[in-house]
């Protein structure tokens, strides 16, 4: 090839390098473009995916799907919105294995809250609370709900209702928060109540049977003129009778085996079973709170007709069936697992839940 032919092939391979530069040039402002929307989108579409979930739980969960399934054995399909992700067959046992939750919030990096029920989970933020919160009870007339803190589940306000309602178990072992919360519920109805308190570790049964029994014949009278207590207007209302029976084991148990002191224990208990079977329209409300959780400390009968019920921290399965007349099931709240100051409520007006309640400043 001579040399004048391999000048024009050179000239020829420049001349498409030019070309090819000049488009791209050209070509590259679109090309930019093109990259800055494909990584708005993705950005977009990644807020969004995270906003779309309730929980960052739910979300870490879902983005980590593949993941968990690798290093846990779990499989996971789907995350929904909730956070609920239904259980594969064969697995159940692998999402109630204990420390999961423990493990999963640390290859997650961030807190979680893991419940098991009948064939899903759900994973939801892990609420924290201190041991006991800041604040005090608060008790409205109008509504006859009592605001007594924070629902663990949800970190929402907790109340309770004791509106038509005239029995209350509180229990739990020394250390749970029972004499806090106990403090917390009087200081709250004082003002409006006429109040008989009974401490068992230091009072004797018989000094204030006759406080109690005025209490009794207040009732009567009530009942007798047809008072229907929450259904009257505030301003027109009586005062609440409110007794408070704290380590109630001492008032139900007789002082000695002797006939005498056991037929004195059985009249007490009719008096007590009396206020709270005919106490609700009354305006009547008996609180029983104990350390000592057995079969004979509050006779069944009397805990079966009492509409709310505490219990903190127990020790035994059994203990939180003797307050509660049910063992919790799974993924409900359990006072096994309660801290100092949390509490598992049961007012027949709103789901069993877990509650931190109200403690000093």
């Amino acid at each position: 090839m001579n040399s004048s032919s391999r000048n024009d092939e050179m000239e020829q391979l420049r001349t498409a390098a030019d070309n090819a530069d000049a488009a791209l040039l050209k070509a590259l402002p679109w090309i930019i473009l093109l990259v800055i929307a494909a990584v708005s989108v993705y950005f977009l579409y990644t807020a969004l995916q995270r906003k779309w979930f309730r929980s960052r739980a739910a979300y870490r969960t879902h983005t980590c799907r593949e993941e968990i399934g690798k290093h846990f054995g779990l499989t996971i399909r789907r995350v929904s919105r909730d956070g609920k992700i239904v259980i594969s067959p064969g697995e159940t046992e692998k999402w109630q294995r204990r420390g999961l939750e423990a493990e999963l919030a640390q290859f997650l990096r961030t807190s979680i809250k893991l419940s098991s029920f009948d064939g899903y989970v759900v994973v939801k933020d892990a609420v924290k609370t201190p041991g006991y919160l800041p604040g005090r009870a608060r008790f409205s007339a109008t509504t006859g709900e009592m605001l007594i803190g924070v629902d663990t589940e949800s970190g929402e306000p907790a109340r309770i209702t004791l509106r038509e309602k005239s029995g209350f178990i509180l229990a739990g072992k020394p250390g749970s928060g029972k004499t806090v919360f106990l403090n917390q519920l009087i200081m709250a109805l004082m003002t409006r109540s006429e109040v008989v308190a009974f401490d068992g570790k230091k009072d004797d049964p018989e000094k204030i049977l006759g406080k109690v029994e005025f209490l009794q014949d207040t009732m009567k009278k009530r009942l007798e003129k047809d008072i229907d207590y929450w259904r009257r207007d505030t301003k027109d209302r009586p005062k609440l009778l409110l007794l408070v029976l704290d380590e109630a084991q001492t008032w139900f148990s007789p002082a000695s085996t002797s006939k005498r002191d056991k037929t004195a224990a059985a009249e007490r208990e009719t008096l007590v079973r009396d206020l709270i079977q005919r106490g609700r329209s009354a305006g009547v409300l008996v609180v029983l709170a104990t350390q000592r959780m057995t079969a004979d400390i509050i006779p069944s009968g009397i805990r079966d007709i009492c509409g709310v019920k505490m219990v903190g921290r127990v020790t035994r399965p059994e203990d939180s069936q003797l307050v509660l007349g049910v063992r919790p099931g799974e993924g409900e709240p359990d006072p096994l697992s309660a801290k100092p100051g949390q509490f598992v409520v049961d007012d027949e007006a709103h789901p069993m839940r877990m509650v931190q309640v109200y403690g000093p400043r």
